[in-house]
């Protein structure tokens, strides 16, 4: 159990951290590998809002590039449905019902930016776009880096406030089809998460997860799909009143470089009518591999659940890492 005081503004949270990773990647052929990673923070302004990010930085000639999606709060952005559907396995309802696509989030993309990477004696200087970032690492893991601070790069621009973000150095995965036994395990975690119900001005909500492959089913239908349907957490339970479950899908990218980030699509949600079937609304997780010798040792990911309520949405920064 260790105690870090590296998030503005949390103090003093107690975790307990884990790494797979060889604490010599940051030494050792930094330039062969690309770094994945998954930031969130706050804008302060009039009008305050969050944004979400992930992000790729990998070699490009004599120098690096970054690919980066960037997920704003303000636009409460709209699920896009994808051509599969779930395949929920609920003892619950009737199933007089169909379940609905899978769907994911888009954000808005910045293909092969030019960056620049800084070593530090603490971790990294990262200028992508518009942005800088500083990266230390892991106090306690440094096979992982920690978002310390973002600032826009020009005189004068937006004020931040609020960062949190996860990286890792990985091999280099962007022209590689995944195959289930590269990730069938267990997975540790951790999240920082802003309810929507809470508004954008509070601070991030850090707490453990957890993700475990080895639950998932192939779809009979769809055997790229890998589905779990399991109980409704207690909680939820006692205040609906009734047996109701979670269904989760993950979906692995499917193909070679697309020109975008190739990530992991996970989508979740609450059978709330207990009909049996995934007909209802969702939250996103979008969840880039960390690669080592062939197999994803970790996960960077943003989660944004579109809301149909206040128009603030749910939103989530976090990682997976295999325990030692």
């Amino acid at each position: 159990m260790i105690c870090l005081d590296v998030f503005p503004r949390v103090r003093w949270i107690c975790m307990v951290w884990f790494a797979l990773i060889s604490a010599t990647a940051w030494s050792e052929g930094e330039k062969d590998r690309v770094l994945n990673f998954s930031a969130g923070w706050r804008v302060d302004s009039l009008l305050p809002e969050n944004i979400l990010q992930l992000g790729s930085l990998y070699s490009c000639g004599s120098g690096w590039c970054v690919d980066i999606e960037e997920f704003l709060g303000s636009l409460n952005i709209s699920r896009q449905r994808l051509d599969r559907r779930h395949g929920m396995q609920a003892d619950t309802g009737s199933r007089n019902c169909t379940d609905e696509y899978l769907t994911t989030i888009s954000g808005a993309r910045s293909i092969a930016l030019t960056a620049k990477l800084q070593k530090t004696k603490t971790g990294y200087l990262l200028e992508a776009g518009r942005y800088q970032y500083v990266w230390i690492l892991d106090p306690k893991n440094p096979s992982g880096l920690l978002l310390q601070g973002i600032e826009e790069l020009s005189p004068g621009g937006m004020q931040y406030s609020q960062p949190v973000g996860f990286a890792y150095w990985s091999d280099d995965f962007r022209n590689i089809r995944f195959e289930r036994s590269q990730y069938d395990a267990y997975f540790d975690g951790d999240i920082a998460h802003k309810n929507m119900r809470m508004g954008v001005g509070d601070d991030w909500q850090i707490t453990r997860t957890s993700m475990d492959f080895r639950k998932f089913t192939a779809d009979a239908n769809d055997p790229q799909i890998l589905g779990l349907t399991q109980s409704g957490m207690p909680e939820v339970l006692k205040r609906m009143k009734k047996q109701i479950k979670v269904h989760h899908s993950v979906l692995p990218p499917l193909d070679p470089m697309t020109g975008q980030l190739r990530f992991f699509n996970h989508e979740y949600g609450h059978d709330f009518n207990a009909n049996g079937c995934f007909d209802e609304f969702g939250h996103n997780k979008l969840m880039l591999p960390v690669v080592q010798n062939n197999s994803i040792v970790a996960f960077v990911f943003a989660e944004y659940t579109h809301d149909k309520q206040d128009g603030v949405p749910m939103l989530s920064v976090g990682r997976y890492f295999r325990p030692k």
